[in-house]
């Protein structure tokens, strides 16, 4: 008779362990197969004006803006500074964007490929653009 028990307690054993298995490897798999990549969840937030202003140390006032499109970013600044230039979102890691800019035109130095690095804070509605932080929506 306890023979016969433990036969059967082994053979419950063993297809619970065949069971645990299965589903780590199904889990593992489901898990594996997410595409985390392709979502930029920060994309629609940077879109629109982005304006930053100060003084500098000599006194004179300055301001600095960015207007993102879907694909094309315009900066803009005083004193007087303006460039176009094509970009993709190339990397997303939270809350920080790294954007591959691309056909640059207009009064900077780098001509051919940048990349420009944006902290979102949804919460306070700001963003920090290459480390300059302090960008406000404009209306």
């Amino acid at each position: 008779m306890y023979l016969i028990l433990l036969s059967y307690t082994i053979t419950y054993l063993f297809l619970g362990a065949l069971f645990f298995l299965f589903f780590v490897i199904v889990g593992a798999w489901y898990f594996g197969s997410i595409d985390k990549k392709s979502k930029i969840l920060n994309r629609n937030f940077i879109l629109g004006k982005w304006h930053r202003k100060g003084i500098s140390p000599t006194g004179e006032l300055w301001s600095f803006e960015f207007d993102f499109d879907r694909d094309k970013l315009v900066m803009s600044g005083t004193p007087e500074f303006m460039a176009t230039a094509k970009y993709r979102i190339a990397k997303e890691d939270e809350n920080l964007l790294t954007l591959e800019l691309y056909g640059i035109e207009g009064d900077t130095i780098i001509k051919n490929h940048a990349h420009l690095q944006i902290a979102v804070d949804k919460k306070g509605g700001r963003l920090t653009i290459d480390s300059r932080s302090g960008y406000v929506r404009v209306a």
